[in-house]
């Protein structure tokens, strides 16, 4: 009889677990946020549902509203519970809708775009969303760790839905080494461009052959003038209009200038173009030494960019800007290295005065 009364009680806690974590909400726009509120408030969150309610009715309007019931009703189907995933949506709801960097426009962007990624992204895509937002929103972060991190200095953000994409993210086994080794050993992978500076020893391969080759002038122009294929963006994405993409790790801080591009936070990319990258972190003149980058991509989770068709200025040194690639790595390390960010040229016969 005893353990009757007990598989009785354990039913009934079961029953009233599953009911608090059901949430039914009505499909009509003008009372979801009043509902919503009204749960969230039953469930011991009521300053949180006020606020909800107050932002539904006075910053949002109906057709955000729509967007926002479909996306809530999509996430609902994929299995999303009112604790965590529900409560960090209105949290994000409500800090977009009231936050002064983000106008009318780019707000209806966000609505559209949380909207897109609901639809047709995978949970975790969706869930990386809302973290990626919530952190360039209330940290200007795209990233943060005790390692390193990426911050964003003015600028404007905006948000877009790309279309759906492949629907696959990066995924990336748990490292096995030493944090610092383990972000060196990734991000040496990544460019083979630098992979001889501090080589003594050059290796040649004489076993060639020979093919008719262009001309000096029809070399040079195919070098100057190759353009290096962009990744697209897919997605949920997050934009950043002329903005200081700050390299943060423990020794170092180093800042891409008025930049321009889009985090893809299903697998942490941002895609950008242009940006002014300088040498002052080793002691060299910002205006006289730079180098104005074109486009490239990057993993934001690891101090480390890279970019083809990069132009060098270093004036006093060189007559004329000069092609080639671009290379920064932060260091991991107890003491700052000195040998980034590293420019290597196209071409050899660049004339260096001094």
């Amino acid at each position: 009889m005893k353990r009757r009364y007990i598989l009785i009680w354990v039913l009934l806690f079961l029953s009233v677990n599953l009911k608090a974590q059901t949430v039914e909400l009505s499909d009509d726009p003008l009372l979801f946020g009043q509902e919503m509120s009204a749960v969230l408030t039953d469930r011991g969150m009521p300053q949180l549902g006020m606020d909800f309610e107050q932002v539904w009715k006075g910053e949002i309007s109906l057709p955000q509203k729509k967007k926002l019931v479909n996306a809530f009703s999509q996430l609902k189907q994929k299995g999303f519970k009112l604790d965590p995933h529900f409560q960090q949506l209105v949290k994000v709801i409500i800090t977009a809708a009231g936050h002064s960097e983000i106008g009318g426009q780019a707000f209806d962007n966000f609505v559209t775009t949380l909207e897109g990624s609901a639809q047709y992204q995978k949970n975790t895509e969706v869930l990386a969303f809302l973290a990626a937002t919530e952190s360039i929103l209330e940290k200007r972060s795209l990233y943060s760790t005790n390692y390193n991190s990426l911050l964003v200095e003015g600028g404007t953000i905006d948000f877009e839905y790309a279309g759906a994409g492949s629907g696959e993210t990066i995924e990336e086994p748990l490292p096995t080494e030493e944090p610092d080794k383990a972000q060196e050993a990734s991000s040496e992978e990544e460019n083979d461009w630098f992979s001889d500076w501090d080589s003594e020893e050059d290796e040649w391969d004489t076993d060639w052959e020979e093919e008719s080759e262009p001309s000096a002038d029809e070399a040079r122009a195919l070098i100057l003038s190759a353009e290096e294929p962009q990744m697209p963006l897919t997605g949920a994405v997050i934009k950043i209009g002329m903005a200081n993409l700050t390299f943060v790790t423990r020794n170092d801080s180093v800042s891409l200038k008025a930049t321009s591009g889009g985090l893809m936070p299903a697998s942490l990319i941002f895609v950008g173009k242009g940006g002014r990258f300088d040498w002052g972190n080793v002691g060299l003149n910002p205006n006289e030494v730079y180098c104005d980058l074109s486009g490239y991509n990057f993993d934001v989770t690891k101090p480390f960019i890279s970019a083809s068709n990069a132009q060098m200025t270093y004036k006093g040194k060189i007559a004329n800007p000069v092609k080639g690639e671009f290379e920064y790595r932060g260091s991991g390390g107890k003491s700052r290295d000195a040998s980034y960010p590293r420019f290597i040229s196209y071409l050899d016969d660049v004339d260096i005065k001094g």
